[in-house]
C-alpha cells in the first residue's frame, strides 16, 4: 500500500524555528501497523527516518531551523514488519 495525499502546513515555533505538520490520507487497508516519515534537508545526501516512535495516526510534526528545501516521503509498515512503497516525494519551497 502506497501512502497518498501527502501535504504540509508550516507554523512558527516558540523559538522561531519552523514547525512542519505533515499529514496524509489514512489507509483503510487492514494489517497496517504504523507509518514511517523520512526527510532530507537541502544539504543532505540521503533521506533519514525522522520519527522515533511508531506513528499510528496520519500526521507528524517535525521541527527544523528552516523548512525550505526539505523533502519528505512516508511509507507504511504492516504487522509483519514489511514496508510499503514510499509516497511521492514532497519538497517544501519558498
Amino acid at each position: 500500500v502506497q501512502v497518498s495525499g501527502l501535504k504540509h502546513k508550516i507554523y512558527k515555533g516558540l523559538n522561531g524555528e519552523d514547525m512542519l505538520m505533515l499529514s496524509w490520507d489514512k489507509s483503510k487497508k487492514s494489517g497496517l501497523q504504523s507509518y514511517e516519515v523520512y526527510a532530507r534537508g537541502p544539504q543532505d545526501k540521503s533521506f533519514q527516518k525522522v520519527n522515533q516512535a511508531r506513528l499510528l495516526a496520519s500526521g507528524f510534526a517535525h521541527a527544523t531551523p528552516d523548512a525550505r528545501g526539505y523533502r519528505y516521503k512516508v511509507r507504511v509498515v504492516d504487522y509483519w514488519d514489511r514496508f510499503g512503497p514510499f509516497s511521492k516525494e514532497m519538497q517544501l519551497k519558498d
